[in-house]
């Protein structure tokens, strides 16, 4: 059976292994092992992480909103897992599915802000090939957001996504490719650009323009 390892990495360098953080609940799932890494600083509300399957999951200082009411699954017969969220970030809601295929990664940028019902899909989880020479079709890819992104409510992030720095996602978007252009807005099932030249800030409108004209 292979190790089970959960701990809180401080800001002075100290590790202290098996933490209680207010919030989160880890679970150890099979005999495969896992590695989960918080970094102190991270806030959490109704937030659990099923871990297994050689995985390693690593979560940075949040946002101070936290992550909220998520959900990380990372236990099945296959390994090498893989979930990164790096510092700043808040969620209102989320399940990050990292089952059914070995070498499955989802990694998120700094300062980036979810809403509700964010979905992560790390794998199809049934095969799809050409009856021709049978080979697979949908093989699995990594899931990999910059930093700076606002995800709209109910937006489903499927195998191979990707979004570069300082986007906007619409509500209810499906994102299915890689995208590139920085400074946009996409939107739609599936997401294509819809505005550039844009950014976003984490104020409301009335005390951004004030800020902005000060």
């Amino acid at each position: 059976m292979s190790s089970f390892i959960y701990k809180l990495l401080c800001t002075n360098g100290d590790e202290i292994l098996n933490p209680k953080i207010d919030g989160l609940t880890v679970e150890y799932k099979g005999t495969q092992g896992g590695v989960v890494e918080i970094e102190e600083g991270a806030i959490f509300h109704n937030t659990i992480i099923l871990i297994g399957s050689a995985g390693h999951i690593r979560i940075n200082k949040t946002h101070p909103r936290g992550i909220r009411n998520t959900r990380i699954e990372m236990v099945c017969a296959y390994k090498f897992k893989q979930v990164f969220i790096d510092e700043g970030c808040s969620i209102e809601s989320a399940r990050f599915s990292v089952v059914g295929d070995n070498n499955l990664s989802v990694s998120i940028g700094k300062d980036c802000m979810f809403s509700s019902n964010i979905l992560f899909r790390a794998c199809d989880g049934h095969t799809i090939f050409d009856i021709k020479n049978g080979n697979v079709l949908n093989k699995s890819k990594p899931i990999i957001l910059g930093d700076h992104i606002w995800i709209g409510a109910e937006t489903t992030f499927l195998k191979g996504s990707e979004i570069p720095n300082n986007t906007i996602i619409g509500t209810s978007s499906i994102i299915t490719k890689k995208h590139t252009l920085e400074f946009t807005a996409i939107a739609g099932r599936p997401a294509t650009i819809v505005k550039t030249g844009v950014n976003w800030d984490r104020k409301q409108i009335p005390i951004y323009e004030k800020d902005r004209d000060l």
